[in-house]
């Protein structure tokens, strides 16, 4: 048995809210790692300034009452390689690039959604239609039914004033006649009224199915939910706070600022945090429509697995 056109719908709505979710759960873990990469470069930055700091102080030396920086020095032998400024210079340049490859994974999720409430918008689209035909195919029957029965009204109106006294006399007589018969049948042979149990329950397939202006109402919440939750998160990562500092820190030897721009984004730690947190909530999408939603069409199914098992 042939799927309809509205169930149809509901389930590509459900299977796109589901790639949603799976798409959902893994950006979670993109701010995740973001906020670790942005601590462990902040720190990364202090050691650099500190020791670019120690540099400076033993990098001059007295010649002629004269402070001549020395260029003969360029590695401090009482400092690991790993901790010389050359070697955190590195790392500092290594994970800014993972900032900007975790940047562009969170751009692409953007991109992800888009497509997905651009194809929940398509499905909207074909189910307007298909309600709108629906409508236009209930409507013209009506009509064409008013006008026949105004004209066979307007016909038979003239004949049934003519015949209704003498149906009225027949009637009364066989009425009469009918209840003395039943009368001597039900003293001479008295019967039991049949009950059919099955006429207490209704149908379960027309219990488990779903209009199609239900199924209209359905996709017209969601799509409308998905479509605010897509612009809260654009606006949560082209806010501001996700510019990227790009710092030449072989040149910056003076910066003694423990500002939020030491993390290597314009917001800091602080704001990545809250954005995470903002983004992980989705707070326009309300998932008991759903929930609602996928029950039905699973009622739906069943019922109609049933049904063709007893067929």
């Amino acid at each position: 048995m042939s799927t309809p056109n509205h169930i149809t719908h509901l389930i590509r709505l459900d299977n796109f809210c589901k790639d949603w979710s799976t798409i959902h759960s893994n950006s979670c873990k993109y701010f995740s790692s973001l906020i670790n990469i942005l601590t462990q470069r902040k720190e990364t930055d202090l050691l650099l300034s500190s020791n670019n700091n120690n540099k400076m102080v033993k990098s001059f030396h007295v010649d002629n009452s004269n402070l001549v920086p020395s260029s003969s020095i360029s590695f401090n032998k009482n400092i690991p390689l790993f901790l010389q400024p050359q070697s955190l210079s590195l790392l500092i340049y290594k994970q800014s690039l993972e900032i900007e490859e975790v940047l562009t994974k969170i751009h692409l999720v953007l991109q992800e959604f888009e497509e997905i409430v651009n194809s929940m918008k398509n499905i909207l689209n074909q189910s307007n239609k298909l309600i709108n035909s629906s409508q236009t195919i209930s409507s013209s029957p009506s009509l064409n039914s008013t006008t026949t029965s105004t004209s066979s009204m307007t016909t038979t109106t003239t004949t049934t004033t003519t015949t209704k006294q003498s149906s009225k006399k027949k009637k009364s007589k066989q009425q009469h006649s009918k209840s003395q018969k039943s009368s001597n049948k039900s003293t001479l042979n008295p019967q039991k009224k049949k009950i059919n149990l099955l006429d207490n329950f209704e149908n379960p397939e027309d219990i488990a199915d779903i209009p199609i202006i239900t199924s209209n109402l359905y996709i017209v919440r969601i799509v409308e939910m998905y479509e605010k939750e897509l612009c809260y998160k654009k606006n949560l990562i082209f806010g501001g706070c996700f510019n990227i500092d790009h710092k030449d820190h072989k040149d910056d030897f003076n910066n003694d600022d423990d500002d939020d721009g030491e993390s290597g984004l314009n917001g800091g730690i602080s704001s990545v945090k809250l954005i995470g947190e903002r983004w992980a909530a989705q707070p326009y999408l309300l998932f008991e429509i759903e929930e609602e939603m996928c029950d039905r069409i699973k009622i739906w199914r069943r019922v109609k697995e049933f049904g063709s098992i007893i067929k």
